[in-house]
């Protein structure tokens, strides 16, 4: 009823109503830094800051690899991809279609490079 692309449903199911101000695309409820449109997609709670879609510390290098964490969504399916820098249209794809099970996911980039390397995980 908001046409931002949230389902009612969705509302319902966190908020218990479809008028709640809090339910907004844009707003957020727990302060994690993701927006209910982002909580959404990611498959996260709203309404719990420990429920967010990022990597966990303690992700780990050493010369020949380096391992990534996050917690995962059943139904969710993640793409890995790297970049040397963090400008738009520069990041390369490692893995897609990796499905989510509810569980931590682990990734490992088993040829890291000498040089500084940004990596990011996208949800659908």
């Amino acid at each position: 009823s908001w046409n931002d692309g949230i389902p009612d449903s969705w509302r319902l199911l966190w908020f218990g109503t479809v008028s709640n101000a809090m339910s907004a695309a844009n707003a957020d409820p727990d302060g994690d830094g993701a927006s209910n449109w982002a909580e959404y997609v990611a498959g996260t709670n709203p309404n719990d800051p420990a429920s967010v879609f990022q990597f966990s510390p303690g992700a780990s290098f050493d010369p020949s690899s380096f391992t990534l964490q996050w917690p995962s969504v059943v139904n969710k399916h993640y793409t890995i991809q790297s970049s040397y820098g963090i400008s738009p249209g520069n990041w390369t794809t490692l893995a897609t279609n990796i499905s989510g099970t509810g569980q931590a996911m682990q990734w490992t980039d088993t040829s890291p490079t000498a040089k500084s390397r940004f990596y990011r995980a996208l949800v659908q």
